[in-house]
């Protein structure tokens, strides 16, 4: 599917990301925002977003259901409305994230780091977040 946006400086094509391996070329390219991308049961695919550096990157309303996430960086993300259902998200690090309707329901989230993110209306029911850090300010 092909978006086209018009820019002052004329139009420009932005494609829906259809892999995580495309996703983590993109953004080593410095490409940032990645709003509705649906990565779900990316583990059945043989494909992993663990350890991955994601700093401050935005996957508004992406569902990531049944990915490994384990140790990935999304300090200062905007992961607003994300799902993580039944993800393996243990020693990630979430610092200063907007996880705002975010939905970690029985998601794997211990050794996490949750320091400063926003949790608003996130759905926790079910995950398992021993020794997960939720200091705030």
């Amino acid at each position: 599917m092909r978006v086209l946006l018009y820019l002052e400086i004329g139009f420009m094509t932005i494609e829906q990301v259809k892999t995580t391996s495309e996703l983590l070329q993109r953004y080593a390219a410095g490409e940032r925002d990645f709003p509705g991308i649906d990565l779900e049961s990316c583990v059945e695919r043989d494909i992993s977003l663990e350890g991955a550096d994601l700093r401050g990157i935005n996957l508004t309303g992406a569902n990531l259901a049944r990915c490994p996430l384990s140790g990935a960086n999304f300090s200062g993300a905007n992961l607003q409305d994300v799902c993580f259902q039944i993800s393996s998200i243990r020693g990630a690090n979430f610092e200063g994230s907007n996880l705002r309707n975010a939905s970690f329901d029985h998601c794997v989230a211990d050794d996490t780091n949750f320091t400063e993110a926003i949790f608003s209306g996130a759905n926790l029911s079910g995950a398992s977040m021993e020794r997960a850090n939720f200091t705030q300010s």
